[in-house]
């Protein structure tokens, strides 16, 4: 039997998915389970249960009129009447409105960067730190978290928490993770662009602009080796007075 929860989830699906013969099985399963919970409702009726009866019908009542909306949607080309789906449908986010809802949010929580101010960079690791990596895309590619993944400013599914930081002595550490909270370094920045990051770190402030899974590998981050991320790093000249502090020392 259906579960209460999915056969809702299910009816009601067919506002926002176009796979039309999964969604025809679907209309068919919810069937099945109105069925049962139909049968649930007369066995309440007569064992004396009538509260309980009543929600029950109701529910049935609620249930069978979407499912005649997906039955005449798609089996027939007919147009159903009663049709209540379209003001539903007002009501709820477009698939545009919510793409750009994520694509806001990945941005503000990164931060804005020129692109014209980036450079593609390299990150070697490890042992221990490539285990934690393939760790946290195993993590990432499971079904209930991969439709979570922020898309960034350049279109690409991105590292849900990641951050630069500076160790003890100097170097530029990647920190990744599911949040703040679970991250943990995968590696360290060696190369920006084509120069070795410890001749550009005197001159330069970095931060790190994009960690991102390939296009190709979107749908598959447990398949993404460390080499094959996509690694943008920002920058900007550090002020001269620093510069001139640190020839000093």
């Amino acid at each position: 039997m259906l579960t209460l929860l999915d056969t809702v989830s299910h009816i009601l699906g067919y506002f926002n998915i176009n796979n039309k013969p999964l969604n025809m099985a679907w209309t068919i399963a919810a069937f099945l389970g109105d069925g049962y919970l139909a049968y649930i409702t007369f066995l309440a009726f007569r064992n004396g249960l009538y509260a309980r009866g009543a929600i029950y019908l109701a529910l049935v009542l609620v249930f069978l009129y979407f499912i005649y909306l997906n039955f005449m949607y798609y089996f027939t080309k007919k147009t159903a009447k009663f049709d209540i789906s379209p003001k539903i449908a007002k009501l709820l986010p477009s698939e545009e409105q919510t793409a750009e809802r994520r694509h806001n949010t990945a941005v503000l929580g990164n931060g804005l960067f020129d692109p014209n101010e980036t450079l593609p960079a390299h990150i070697s690791a490890t042992p221990d730190e490539q285990a934690f990596f393939q760790q946290l895309m195993t993590t990432l590619g499971q079904d209930s978290v991969l439709p979570q993944l922020p898309i960034n400013a350049a279109g690409h599914r991105s590292l849900p928490y990641f951050t630069l930081s500076y160790t003890p002595t100097g170097e530029l550490q990647v920190i990744a993770g599911t949040n703040q909270l679970t991250a943990q370094p995968i590696g360290k920045i060696d190369r920006v662009g084509f120069g070795n990051v410890n001749d550009l770190a005197d001159q330069y402030d970095f931060a790190l602009a994009e960690l991102a899974i390939p296009e190709a590998k979107k749908d598959h981050p447990d398949q993404v080796d460390l080499p094959e991320l996509i690694v943008s790093v920002a920058y900007q000249p550090k002020p001269k007075t620093m510069s001139r502090e640190k020839r000093k020392h």
